[in-house]
């Protein structure tokens, strides 16, 4: 007697008979990429896909889009794209409490000539680092109060060659985007009887407003021009 084989699933009885082979269960394909990833694949699989059934959810803090092909059905296709950064302003930490020696920022910089904005802004940022002169002076006051208390002060300063010094760099400021030349200071701080150095550009923190918002409506505009429900949400 064959054997007879039934397998119910995905809102479907399926009968098999004799040597049928067993089915082989649906794939649930979750792709990653760019923020421009999302509108990419609806683009290309514009033809094949019911913008009734298509949902995309945006995460504007963490600059993320998922396009979700049918949220009702569990092995449709997802595509998430997100503003990545580029790895060569993460590991700067510009605009952030990274701290740097000026012997570690020389080295770091030394092998990174592509992110710069021509030959004469690496020669340059090289020999500035290499030979850094900086003072750091300390003061310490007394004050007496009303109440007669004495209140101690103490401040402390760097004075060096390369306050009005900038690093010229070209990078893109997200993965996928074209890279930028941006001015980055160098601010000193006292450690000590020695220094760090932070590094702080306007220019970056401006451009990366304007950029993250053009990048982030660019692709819904494609959705919302097809009738694609978009959902807000932050966590």
């Amino acid at each position: 007697m064959e054997e007879l084989k039934l397998s119910i699933g995905n809102g479907e009885t399926v009968f098999r008979q004799g040597k049928a082979l067993d089915p082989v269960p649906p794939v649930h394909n979750k792709f990653q990429g760019t923020i421009h990833a999302p509108a990419t694949h609806y683009l290309q699989r514009k033809d094949n896909i019911d913008p009734q059934l298509v949902s995309v959810r945006v995460n504007y803090d963490k600059g993320i889009v998922t396009l979700h092909e049918n949220p009702r059905d569990q092995y449709a296709d997802t595509i998430t794209g997100s503003l990545q950064r580029h790895p060569f302003f993460v590991e700067l930490g510009i605009n952030t409490n990274k701290q740097w020696t000026a012997k570690g920022l020389l080295d770091f910089l030394r092998f990174k000539f592509e992110f710069f904005s021509n030959n004469t802004a690496y020669i340059e940022a090289q020999k500035k680092l290499s030979s850094v002169k900086a003072v750091v002076n300390s003061n310490s006051e007394q004050h007496n109060q009303r109440d007669g208390l004495i209140k101690n002060g103490f401040q402390s300063s760097v004075e060096t060659d390369l306050k009005s010094f900038k690093l010229m760099l070209k990078a893109p400021l997200f993965v996928g985007e074209p890279a930028e030349i941006f001015e980055v200071e160098l601010q000193f701080e006292p450690d000590g009887s020695s220094f760090v150095i932070y590094l702080m550009s306007m220019q970056i923190m401006e451009r990366e407003k304007v950029l993250r918002e053009e990048l982030l409506e660019g692709g819904l505009a494609i959705f919302r021009e097809s009738g694609v429900p978009i959902f807000y949400f932050n966590n």
